[in-house]
C-alpha cells in the first residue's frame, strides 16, 4: 500500500480532494489517515486489531484552521492521539462528539451507503462537491441553523450554471469579444452574467429546481446521519421547505407526426435507437444496456433502475417485429441496440443525433432524447375520443411511481377530463 506524505500543510495541499483516506503507516498495524474535502481535512486512525481493521474519525485538520488539540488537530497532535492505545480505544467505542461531527461527515458517510445501495452515486458524488461541501462542509452539524441553509438555498437558485472552467452559462450569461487575441492569434472572449431581475420565468424556475434538487441530497444525508445516532436534533434542516412549483414544468412531448417525421431525419446510425425510446418509453441508459435475453415473449425485461424494481414492458406487434429484427443472427449476451460499427451506445453519444435529427424534421427548439420517453406515455394517456391507458398503469410502464406521473402528465388528463366532461355530460335543460 502506498504511503503518503502528510506532515505538512504544504504537503497535503498538493493532495487531490477525495473521498477515500490517503494512508500513512506511523506504527505496526496503525496507520494516521487524511480524508481532503473541497473545503476541509480530516484526520482518521486505522488499527489492525482482532483479525481486522477498524477506521475511527480523531479529529479536523489545521488546513484552514488552527489546532486546539481537541477537536482540531495538527499532524504532530493527530499522530499523538492515533499511536495512543487508549486514546484510541476511547476513540473507538465512544460517539464522536458533535463540534467534531461536520456536514462533509455526513456526507462521506452518506455516500458510503450510497454507493452500496443505489445507482447514482457519481451524480450524487458530484452534487455534494460542486454545491454542499464547499459551503456548508466545515460547519458542524450541531450548529445548523434554519435560517442558514434557506439562505444556502437562496443563494443557489439566484447563481447561474457553472460551466466545467467556472464560467455562467448561456442563456444567464451573453459570450462577447474582449477586443484581445490570445497566443494562437485567435479572439479573445469573455461571459457577461445577466443579472437575476434580467432571468426569464423558466430560467428563474430551472435554478430553482436546481435548488430543490441538491437541498434534497442534504436532507437525505443529514437525515441519515440522524437515523445513525450521529445527529440528536433534525429540526434545523426540516423546517427548510422547497421552492414550490419549481419541478412541474409542463412536459414537452411529439405528436405522432413530429415523431415519424424525426424518424425519417434521423439518421441510420441513431434511428434505431430513437424508435426503441418511442415503442417502450425507456430510459436513454436502460436501452444501451439491453442485451438479446432481455427480449422474449413479446416484451421487454428491465433491470432495477431509479426506482430500484424491475419491470416488464409489453410491445406491440410493431415493436415485435423491430426488436425482431434487432435480434437476428447475435447470441443471448449480445446488446440489443448498438453503433452501426458494433460499438456500444454510451453517455452523450445520443446528444447530437438526437439535436441533427430535430433540426432537419423542423421541431423547434430541438428537443432532448428523454423527450421520446414522455412522447411514449402522452400518446398512451390520450384518448382521442377513446378511453386511454390508465395512468397507473403507464407509471408500471415507464418505471415511475403514479405520484410522479401525475406530476409530468396531470395536464394530459386534465385536458381528457374536460373533453370528456364536455361530451358526457347532460346540460339538465337549458335554463
Amino acid at each position: 500500500m502506498t504511503s503518503f506524505k502528510l506532515n505538512s500543510k504544504s504537503a497535503r495541499e498538493k493532495l487531490k480532494p477525495r473521498h477515500p483516506q490517503y494512508w500513512s503507516e506511523i506504527d505496526r498495524g496503525v496507520h494516521l489517515g487524511y480524508r481532503k474535502s473541497a473545503s476541509s481535512g480530516t484526520w482518521y486512525v486505522r488499527r489492525y486489531t482482532g483479525g481486522k481493521y477498524i477506521v475511527k474519525r480523531i479529529g479536523l485538520t489545521d488546513d484552514n484552521q488552527p489546532a486546539n488539540g481537541i477537536t482540531v488537530l495538527s499532524h504532530k497532535q493527530a499522530r499523538r492521539r492515533a499511536t495512543d492505545y487508549e486514546d484510541v480505544l476511547e476513540t473507538f467505542v465512544q460517539p464522536l462528539h458533535p463540534a467534531l461531527f461536520t456536514v462533509a461527515d455526513a456526507i462521506n458517510d452518506y455516500l458510503e451507503w450510497y454507493r452500496a445501495n443505489k445507482k447514482a452515486y457519481e451524480r450524487t458524488k458530484g452534487i455534494c462537491s460542486a454545491h454542499i461541501l464547499p459551503k456548508l462542509g466545515n460547519v458542524p452539524v450541531a450548529r445548523l441553523t434554519t435560517p442558514q441553509i434557506n439562505k444556502w438555498v437562496q443563494t443557489l437558485a439566484t447563481t447561474p450554471p457553472r460551466t466545467p472552467k467556472g464560467n455562467p452559462k448561456p442563456p444567464y450569461a451573453e459570450k462577447v469579444p474582449t477586443g484581445e487575441l490570445n497566443r494562437v492569434g485567435n479572439p479573445k472572449f469573455e461571459y457577461r452574467q445577466f443579472p437575476f431581475e434580467q432571468w426569464t420565468d423558466t430560467m428563474q424556475r430551472k435554478r430553482k429546481s436546481t435548488a430543490n434538487r441538491v437541498l434534497t441530497v442534504l436532507k437525505a444525508a443529514l437525515n441519515h446521519a440522524w437515523r445513525n445516532d450521529k445527529v440528536e436534533d433534525p429540526g434545523a434542516w426540516q423546517k427548510v421547505k422547497s421552492f414550490h412549483g419549481a419541478d412541474s414544468p409542463k412536459v414537452r412531448y411529439l405528436t405522432e407526426a413530429e415523431a415519424s417525421k424525426l424518424l425519417e431525419t434521423a439518421s441510420d446510425d441513431f434511428r434505431p435507437m430513437a424508435r426503441a425510446a418511442l415503442l417502450t418509453g425507456c430510459r436513454y441508459g436502460e436501452l444501451c444496456r439491453l442485451q438479446v435475453s432481455d427480449f422474449a415473449d413479446g416484451q421487454i425485461f428491465i433491470e432495477k433502475e431509479k426506482s430500484d424494481k424491475p419491470r416488464h414492458v409489453p410491445l406491440s406487434d410493431h415493436g415485435i417485429k423491430f426488436f425482431k429484427a434487432l435480434a437476428k443472427d447475435k447470441s443471448r449476451n449480445d446488446l440489443l441496440l448498438t453503433h452501426q460499427d458494433g460499438s456500444n451506445w454510451d453517455r452523450s453519444h445520443q446528444t447530437r443525433p438526437m439535436r441533427q435529427a430535430c433540426e432537419k424534421a423542423g421541431i423547434n427548439p430541438p428537443v432532448g432524447f428523454h423527450v421520446l420517453r414522455h412522447t411514449y406515455a402522452t400518446l398512451l394517456l390520450r384518448s382521442d375520443g377513446s378511453q386511454g391507458v390508465s395512468i397507473r398503469y403507464v407509471a408500471a410502464l415507464i418505471g415511475d411511481s403514479v405520484a410522479t406521473c401525475e406530476k409530468h402528465y396531470g395536464h394530459v388528463i386534465q385536458d381528457d377530463l374536460r373533453k370528456e366532461v364536455a361530451r358526457k355530460l347532460p346540460s339538465f335543460g337549458d335554463t
